[in-house]
C-alpha cells in the first residue's frame, strides 16, 4: 500500500481532533498506530486485505465496513493495533487527562505502610483450631 493510503486507513479508523474538554488529540497519522498499521500491512497474510483497501475509491466508514466477511478478521486485527498505539501515545493520555505515568511498578508512588492499621488484627483472638 502506498504511504498516502494508509495515513487516510489509519485517520479513518481514529480521527483525533478537538475532545469535549477542548484539548486537541493528535490525529492517529501522528503516533506509532501509523508505523504499527504500516508494519502490520507489509506482512505476507495481510496482502489481500491491503489489496482490498487499495481498490477502495474512498478510504471511510461505509467503505470500511463493506469488506468482505473473510477479510473482517485480518481487518479486526488492524484496528486492533492501531487503537493500542494510538492510546499508548503520552500525546493522547495527556490529552484525554490521564495519568502519564508507566504502569506499576515503576509508575505510582506508593505511601510508606502504616503497621498500626494491623494493631486491631492482632489483639483478635485465634479462631483458627490449634
Amino acid at each position: 500500500m502506498r504511504e498516502d493510503e494508509i495515513i487516510r486507513l489509519v485517520n479513518a479508523l481514529i480521527p483525533g481532533g478537538t475532545l469535549s474538554n477542548g484539548v486537541v488529540a493528535p490525529m492517529a497519522s501522528e503516533t506509532q498506530a501509523l508505523s504499527r498499521v504500516r508494519n502490520l500491512l507489509s506482512e505476507p497474510e495481510m496482502a489481500p486485505l491491503a489489496a482490498a483497501i487499495e481498490r477502495m475509491p474512498k478510504i471511510d466508514e461505509l467503505s470500511l465496513a463493506a469488506l468482505p466477511l473473510p477479510l473482517k478478521t485480518a481487518f479486526a486485527k488492524v484496528v486492533g493495533s492501531a487503537l493500542t498505539a494510538y492510546y499508548e501515545t503520552q500525546a493522547v493520555v495527556i490529552a484525554f487527562g490521564w495519568r502519564a505515568q508507566p504502569p506499576q511498578p515503576e509508575g505510582f508512588a506508593l505511601a510508606a505502610f502504616d503497621e498500626v492499621l494491623l494493631d486491631p488484627v492482632r489483639q483478635r483472638s485465634a479462631f483458627w483450631v490449634k
